[in-house]
């Protein structure tokens, strides 16, 4: 005669099934998001093929290069034939030389192919990147976005893709480096605009005489904080070395009571008007401003932004017209960035480099598995 199960034969059954499901369950949904993102990285390459094709043909041909694509609900303008499927929406750009630049949606994903680098993550209120009107450089924005990246065993983020193709990168937590520039430490000059005050607000040192509009000399020398900076880059292995390129920083002067709510389209002239070329910088205020998905006068509590962390720190610009002060910046209410003496205590600076144009990633820029250096 059959016996049916004991409670405890079921119960045995009941945690062998759960145990299965806890291993299945994420397995399957790696297994789908997968499939997902291959399919996205197939979309992309027959519309890539597709858009590259039809520049190197106009080109041939002396026709005028289709420099922009839209897509809106997967249907893409001006229309071109693409096997395979459509994204719902999107921007694609074309340089003269037919480099693609790619920003699309499929569902809740984000497909992008910038200088090269290909990535897919999901577009959420703390997720996204965008092309800037102003500066057309592609722009990590919101709380935590899909941007670390490792280097030298320390995690960084990815500002932004740069329109001369390079990757300009941020520590990840700022550091108390010091002081920004250490009372009577720079050399002078007959004409030296550091010789105005104890402290100096010009980040590094400069050909010709600055004008910090009316704070005008010369800069033979570094900032205390430049001269730190340069430790630090030559703190790193040779590969991270080889990796930074010099490049220039824009580092303008920004008048002491500017407002980003009401003037954030006057914010990257401002920051243009003084240019020093290095490897290692600082981040600059567009760089902030610029990294909030919310609207710009957004408050506080919804200022989305992963560089936003309670804390102090420093921006490379100086405030316009001194030659002593900087901007500092830490969120009090919906107070913008105040004015500091360079020779202030107890601010924290993120330092800035660019990684060459041609560098090639891996990883997928989330913390867990994030981009770091590829052969």
């Amino acid at each position: 005669m059959k016996k049916g199960f004991t409670l405890i034969e079921l119960l045995a059954v009941i945690l062998i099934l759960g145990i299965i499901t806890l291993i299945a369950i994420p397995k399957i949904s790696d297994v789908i998001k997968e499939s997902k993102t291959n399919s996205y990285k197939l979309s992309k390459d027959n519309i890539l093929k597709a858009i590259q094709d039809k520049c190197t043909v106009d080109k041939i041909n002396n026709k005028e290069i289709t420099r922009m694509y839209t897509i809106e609900n997967n249907k893409i303008t001006p229309k071109i034939e693409i096997n395979g499927e459509i994204p719902f929406t999107g921007k694609i750009y074309v340089s003269d030389d037919c480099e693609v630049n790619m920003n699309m949606s499929y569902e809740n994903s984000r497909m992008i192919h910038i200088n090269g680098i290909e990535q897919v993550f999901e577009k959420n209120d703390n997720n996204d990147i965008v092309k800037d009107e102003i500066t057309e450089r592609f722009i990590y924005k919101g709380s935590n976005p899909d941007n670390y990246i490792l280097l030298d065993n320390v995690y960084y983020r990815i500002i932004s893709y740069e329109t001369d193709g390079t990757i300009k990168v941020k520590l990840h937590v700022p550091t108390d480096w010091g002081t920004f520039d250490e009372r009577l430490s720079r050399k002078n000059t007959s004409n030296s605009y550091c010789n105005n005050t104890n402290s100096c607000n010009i980040y590094g040192s400069i050909t010709g005489t600055v004008e910090n509009g009316t704070a005008k000399g010369e800069v033979v020398s570094n900032s205390s904080v430049a001269n730190r900076m340069n430790n630090l880059y030559n703190s790193f292995s040779d590969e991270l070395k080889n990796a930074i390129v010099l490049h220039e920083f824009n580092m303008g002067g920004v008048p002491k009571n500017f407002s980003y709510c009401n003037d954030y389209d006057k914010l990257d002239e401002l920051e243009s008007a003084i240019k020093w070329k290095g490897y290692i910088g600082l981040i600059t205020m567009s760089d902030f401003f610029k990294a909030s998905l919310n609207d710009k006068c957004a408050s506080a509590s919804e200022f989305k932004n992963y560089m936003l962390n309670g804390e102090m720190f420093a921006f490379m610009n100086p405030v316009l017209n001194t030659y002593d002060q900087i901007h500092v910046f830490h969120w009090e209410g919906t107070e913008m960035p105040r004015a500091a003496y360079a020779n202030a205590n107890g601010v924290n600076l993120y330092p800035v480099f660019y990684l060459r144009k041609g560098t090639k990633l891996s990883g997928d820029g989330t913390k867990n598995n994030p981009f770091k250096l590829s052969a």
